[in-house]
């Protein structure tokens, strides 16, 4: 029964290419979908971690510093700093602003001290070190040297991080503290949040503060995008649906075109089984070179997808299970309607 399926493909090439191509177009769109899904957790870890944070201190009823307008005066991170458990406190501003240089765009703008241990991770260049600096996210394309302007002040970029984006894929720039405050606030001292390297004593925080973990921080900077996750989840559902119904109409076809085929078959004593069995077996061939395909495939798609496309390992391996589920729910179709030939149509009854 196996060396009969595959002579069948062999014989059914055409068709079972189209099968392939359309079932790999459907799993590579699940796999970018994973992967601007993933992007999104990615990009939030990333944000959060690139302060070098152990605690975050917000004003009190306030979930999370990127996400909100919240302020609070700058001078208290002194006053933090001497909290037991605090080894080193910063204030830092987080703002939303527009950037033009080569082009337009809106950006996340952070402000931090130079030389603090919020600096940025950077891939190029350096973090500014005085007023009238700014590091810039690679995506945005202005080069280390260029003149941009921020909030309408004037900087040069001295330096490139990656992968540093939230909001869904907005780059994010960093600036001194001064210069944010300046963009942000017409020069007042004030800060989002003030984060320490260390844990402080929540309860001899200064009143109205309270201090939040980078989980939580993280998950506030997610929050906005919960449901828009959610139905990617539910849209990668639906392309499985799809995949299989393809599986499934390319295997009913060649069904009907291999009445005569199963009628000799059965006359000669297969039973149903292993006719299901030849069946799951191309099933399970097309769906595996699909996914092959499909791997390949949704890395050529996420390079031409303007949002960022961060496929995990464990998206492949949900795929591969995934595919292997299709080819038998697909072999399904085809079984139903090979219990109904009838031996007799072997010698040619009707």
């Amino acid at each position: 029964m196996w060396r009969l399926s595959a002579r069948d493909l062999q014989w059914r090439t055409r068709r079972f290419v189209v099968g392939v191509i359309g079932s790999a177009v459907v799993f590579a769109l699940t796999l970018l979908l994973a992967g601007i899904s993933a992007g999104f957790g990615n990009e939030a870890s990333r944000s959060v971690a690139a302060l070098h944070a152990d605690a975050w201190v917000v004003p009190a009823g306030d979930h999370g510093p990127f996400m909100s307008s919240a302020t609070m005066a700058a001078s208290l991170a002194d006053d933090i700093s001497r909290v037991p458990g605090v080894r080193q406190a910063e204030p830092v501003t987080i703002l939303r602003a527009s950037m033009t240089g080569s082009r337009a765009l809106d950006i996340n703008l952070i402000g931090v001290r130079p030389g603090a241990f919020t600096h940025p991770p950077t891939v190029e260049g350096r973090p500014p070190s005085t007023n009238g600096e700014a590091t810039v996210e690679r995506s945005t394309g202005a080069p280390v040297g260029s003149k941009i302007e921020i909030g309408g002040r004037a900087f040069r970029v001295v330096g490139h991080t990656a992968g540093l984006r939230y909001r869904a894929a907005v780059p994010t720039s960093y600036v001194t503290l001064s210069d944010a405050q300046t963009i942000g606030y017409t020069g007042r001292q004030l800060a989002s949040t003030v984060v320490t390297q260390g844990t402080p004593n929540g309860p001899a925080l200064p009143a109205g503060l309270i201090q939040l973990t980078g989980r939580q921080v993280r998950h506030d900077l997610l929050d906005p995008l919960r449901n828009p996750r959610k139905t990617i989840a539910f849209v990668e559902v639906l392309l499985w649906v799809v995949a299989a119904m393809i599986v499934g109409s390319i295997l009913y076809v060649s069904t009907l075109d291999r009445a005569r085929d199963f009628a000799v078959l059965k006359a000669v004593g297969a039973s149903s089984r292993s006719l299901f069995v030849g069946l799951a077996a191309q099933a399970l061939v097309l769906c595996t070179v699909a996914y092959a395909v499909a791997a390949g495939l949704s890395r050529v798609i996420g390079g031409a997808s303007p949002m960022p496309s961060e496929i995990p390992s464990s998206a492949y391996l949900l795929l591969a299970v995934v595919a292997v589920v299709v080819a038998f729910v697909a072999s399904a179709g085809g079984l139903r309607r090979t219990t109904r030939i009838d031996p007799a149509l072997a010698f040619g009854a009707v």
